[in-house]
Order: structure tokens, then C-alpha cells, then sequence
């Protein structure tokens, strides 16, 4: 049973006046949310009288959440606007805390009603903290696992899904904006022969120096990606033709002048790059095309004898969205 059914059923069994086990029982039934009209004074008195022990009796810290609910009641029960609210809980506190001393029962620490406001506006800052705090943990978190999602977990660039998109926001952009946007493959040269004499484990290792190499030689703008195996890529936008042949060139001679000490040798290695500038303003979007004019590029460098640069300019073909590049 509850607290009320217990106190209806007590009421009844000593015989009190039919009054008062109605109210009861009238507010066991409908709880602190009852309606002005609904039900007659005693059962108003009791809503009220129950929000405000809430109050009274509440631990620290708690009791001011209850602050509002028991002034609504007030209002909507009885017509009492805070400043007559606020001195009738004066009155009860007082009176509830005599009670207690003739009875001989702890009745809290509950102080004025001013303090119990206090007290529920420190809790509301203290709950509107946590939350600003929980939100921002959130929000790393989600930012952590988006970078964990874009991020090759080797080499530290962006990851093939990552650079897919870049590349189609900076085709859009360059065509919208008619601006030249720059695609830079590379590939380690004779990877395979490495990974065979020394392992894959330093194949990692001299991915990780590449890339680390890189990244140094790329602006803030610029998006460096492990497009796949030991093949690179940076997208460049609003690079004009010399300047993606310079930082094509700055990227070889980079990673050709890098040393890395593996198991006591020194590794060197070279890359082939294939450098297409995109410099369209007719409206095409094409990213594979402008991958496989880099890629073409890119082996032409390998023919060529290796650690050298290819680079052309990029235009949309019309009619058969081939690429077309020529040196």
C-alpha cells in the first residue's frame, strides 16, 4: 500500500470525518496535478502541503528543483502569487520545524525561502555546467572517431574515402569559381623489391617517412591522402601550373633527400610523380578522368626512368569523358 492508501484506510477505521478521508483519498488518486476546480479545498491544501514537505524535507542540493513546481501549485490552486506564497512557506517551515521539537523528530535544515531559491539556482548552474561539460566531451568524441573514419591508420593522411570526397568538393568548387585546382600522384618507387629485401614491416616504416616527408612540404590548404599501397596523393587548390610543378618538384626532391634508419641501415627511396592541373571552366565535373590523367602522368614517370616529375594540363573531353592529357 502507499503512504496514502494507508493514511485513507487509518482515517476510515478511526472513524475521522468523512471530509478529510475524502480529500485523502481524492488526492491519492490524482496526485500534485490536480485542477483548481476539480476538487474541493482540503484536497488543494494537500497537493500543496505535498510539494512543499518535498521541499522541507528534500536533502541539500536537492531541494530547490522542486522550487517552481510547488510555486506553480500555489498559483494555480489557490490564486497565491509569489510574494504571498513565499510568506505562507515562511509560516510552515516554522511551524513544521515546532512540531518536530514537540514530537521530538528531526524536521532538516531547511531555512527561508529566499535561501531554498538560492539553493536551486546554484543546482540549475550546477546542472547547466555538467551539461555544457557532457556536451563537449560528446563533441570530442564525435570528432575523434569522424578523424579515427578519415584517417589512414598507418600513415597518418587522409584515408582513400576521405580523399574521394575532398576531390569532388574541390572540382566542384574550382568549376564554380573558376579557379585551377592541382591532383599529385605519387608512387614509391620499387616498392615491391623493398618489401621483399627488408620486409614489409620496413615497407611501413618508409610509407611512414614519405608521408611524414610530405606533409611537411604541402600547404595548410592542401589535402595530403594515401590514395592506395604506396601511392600518394595531394589535392591542390587554386594552384597554377608552375606552382604544381614546384611543389610536385619540392615533393621529390624531399623524400629523395629523407634517410631512414631501419634495423641498423639507412634507407633511401624515390618517388614518381604525375602532376595534372585542372584548369577547366566549362561547367564538367569529371574526378575519376582527373585521377587517371595523374595516374597516366604518374607511369609516365616510371617509363622515363623513375624519381622524376610528369605534369600537363587537364581538360574535360565533351563527347567521350576520356581524359586528355599532353606534357
Amino acid at each position: 500500500m502507499t503512504h496514502m492508501e494507508i493514511g485513507t484506510a487509518l482515517l476510515t477505521y478511526w472513524q475521522l470525518p468523512e471530509g478529510l478521508c475524502k480529500a485523502i483519498a481524492e488526492f491519492r488518486k490524482t496526485g500534485p496535478d490536480v485542477e483548481r476546480e476539480a476538487f474541493g479545498p482540503l484536497t488543494r491544501i494537500l497537493c500543496t502541503a505535498s510539494l512543499a514537505a518535498a521541499i522541507i524535507c528534500g536533502a541539500q542540493g536537492h531541494r530547490g528543483r522542486e522550487i517552481s513546481e510547488v510555486a506553480d501549485a500555489a498559483r494555480n490552486l489557490f490564486g497565491w502569487e509569489a510574494p504571498v506564497w513565499e510568506r505562507i512557506f515562511e509560516h510552515i517551515t516554522q511551524d513544521w520545524q515546532e512540531y518536530g521539537r514537540i514530537l521530538s523528530i528531526k524536521t532538516g535544515e531547511a531555512g527561508g525561502f529566499a535561501e531554498i531559491q538560492l539553493e536551486a539556482q546554484e543546482c540549475i548552474a550546477e546542472l547547466s555546467l555538467a551539461t555544457q561539460v557532457e556536451a563537449r566531451r560528446v563533441e570530442e568524441e564525435l570528432g575523434a572517431a569522424l578523424k579515427r573514419a578519415s584517417t589512414d591508420g598507418l600513415t597518418g593522411l587522409g584515408n582513400r574515402a576521405a580523399f574521394d570526397e575532398r576531390l569532388e568538393f574541390e572540382v566542384h568548387r574550382a568549376v564554380r569559381t573558376r579557379r585551377p585546382l592541382a591532383l599529385v600522384m605519387m608512387d614509391v618507387d620499387r616498392f615491391k623489391r623493398l618489401n621483399d629485401t627488408h620486409g614489409h614491416q620496413a615497407g611501413d616504416a618508409v610509407l611512414q617517412m614519405v608521408a611524414k616527408t610530405a606533409k611537411g612540404c604541402v600547404r595548410q590548404v592542401d589535402f595530403a591522402a594515401r590514395y592506395g599501397g604506396e601511392e600518394l596523393a595531394v589535392i591542390a587548390p587554386e594552384c597554377q601550373p608552375a606552382g604544381a610543378v614546384r611543389l610536385g618538384e619540392r615533393l621529390r626532391r624531399s623524400i629523395e633527400a629523407a634517410h631512414l634508419s631501419y634495423q641498423g641501415q639507412t634507407l633511401k627511396v624515390t618517388v614518381s610523380v604525375g602532376v595534372v592541373v585542372y584548369a577547366t571552366a566549362d561547367g564538367s565535373r569529371c574526378c575519376a578522368d582527373l585521377i587517371r590523367a595523374a595516374d597516366r602522368l604518374l607511369y609516365r614517370a616510371k617509363d622515363a626512368g623513375r624519381n622524376c616529375v610528369m605534369s600537363a594540363a587537364f581538360r574535360p573531353a565533351t563527347s567521350t569523358a576520356q581524359a586528355a592529357a599532353s606534357p
